[in-house]
């Protein structure tokens, strides 16, 4: 009988034992098919508001917004830092592509954007800005699939923040023409 609850004893403690490592195991995630946007850049471009854009440029077969923003400001804190980082090298880019459990990333890095205010006698007054944007393409086995630029002019009569935003779409718009253009995905760059 001693021997019987021995060996019952010992039979249940191996099962909690190989339960509790079966839970406590680290879930990855799986590599779902899909392509992510990442805006990479200042406060500005990654607001709401700029999100949307962006989105409604991009269209609906592209993750973008404040979700997989917030994957990425995760990716930074668990690398040690609190706040988003406005420079990613490509190691980084590379193990975030991994971490996003995207099958592609689109990494939007924006440049600080040109401001000039400018009157006009028949107009008043017209706020222009110009940005550039560094688009990299990258799969999530970090195979690098295409790189290029994209930069655009916007203007608006009445804050230099909708003048922003109008060259975002744009530079948004072009990106997206690049993307189509270039759809087959067969594109490598070494």
């Amino acid at each position: 009988m001693d021997m019987k609850r021995n060996v019952m004893t010992a039979a249940i403690m191996l099962l909690c034992l190989l339960f509790g490592t079966v839970c406590s195991a680290e879930e990855k995630p799986p590599i779902q098919p899909g392509v992510g946007v990442v805006i990479i850049g200042g406060a500005d471009f990654t607001t709401a508001d700029f999100l949307r854009a962006a989105s409604e440029q991009m269209g609906a077969e592209y993750q973008l917004g404040q979700e997989l923003q917030q994957k990425l400001a995760l990716f930074w804190y668990d690398k040690g830092f609190v706040e988003d980082q406005t420079k990613m090298s490509k190691d980084e880019m590379i193990e975030f592509a991994k971490y996003s459990g995207l099958d592609r990333i689109i990494y939007v890095t924006t440049g600080t954007p040109v401001v000039e205010q400018s009157k006009d006698i028949w107009v008043g007054s017209i706020i222009r800005t110009s940005m550039n944007a560094r688009v990299i393409v990258m799969e999530a086995d970090g195979t690098m699939v295409d790189l290029f630029s994209a930069s655009q002019n916007g203007d608006s009569r009445s804050s230099e923040m909708r003048a922003k935003r109008d060259c975002f779409k744009k530079v948004m718009r072009e990106i997206r023409t690049h993307i189509e253009e270039n759809k087959s995905g067969t594109k490598k760059v070494a």
